[in-house]
Order: C-alpha cells, then structure tokens, then sequence
C-alpha cells in the first residue's frame, strides 16, 4: 500500500458494513486512516507482517487491502477487506491465494 491509496481507504473503512466485518473501528477522519498506513508500515519494518492494496486488473486504483500478520513459526493470519461495490466478485479470494502462496514460497512459512 502507498499513501495513494488512503482516500480510499477511508472510503471503504467508513463504510459501516465493511468496517463490522473488518472488526475496524470507523475512522474520524483521514488523519486516522494515515495513522493506520504508519502503523502497518511499522509492523513491515519490524517484519511482523505485510499489508498490500488489492486492486482491479484493469485499474490501479485501491479496491481494498489484504494483510498477512505474525510471521513465526506458530503460524500466520489473512486480513482481506474489499469495498462494497467489489463484494462477491471473488477478488478477495484471488488476493488470498497470491498471498498464501507469498507466504509459503517466499516467507517459508
């Protein structure tokens, strides 16, 4: 993710919808999601875990994002979150299949 990709970010995190299922608290503004981008851009740096912006095949325009958290040897977790009008398009399971196999033949996990 860049920091091009945070107005739509916070489009898709102040969606009550998408952010219950999330688990996301809605943001006050986009100062919070910019929190957020440094926060996972952090985590990167400590190499705790990756957050990547998944985008249309034909646009590179944030749809939403997937997160891949906890890299030990107890295991990794998978954080999809998709704008609404994406839902259902299979564009979050295509992303998950990327990043697993990242996780597998790159990480080693």
């Amino acid at each position: 993710m860049s920091e091009a990709d945070l107005r739509n970010w916070f489009a898709r995190a102040s969606d009550a919808a998408s952010s219950d299922l999330s688990g996301d608290p809605i943001p006050d503004s986009i100062e919070t999601v910019r929190g957020w981008f440094e926060l996972h851009r952090d985590r990167y740096a400590r190499g705790e875990g990756i957050r990547w912006a998944i985008c249309t095949k034909d646009t590179d325009e944030s749809i939403g994002s997937m997160g891949l958290s906890c890299f030990d040897a107890g295991g990794a977790e998978l954080g999809p979150v998709i704008a609404r009008a994406y839902w259902r398009q299979g564009l979050g399971t295509e992303a998950a299949r990327l990043v697993i196999g990242f996780a597998f033949d790159v990480l080693k996990l």
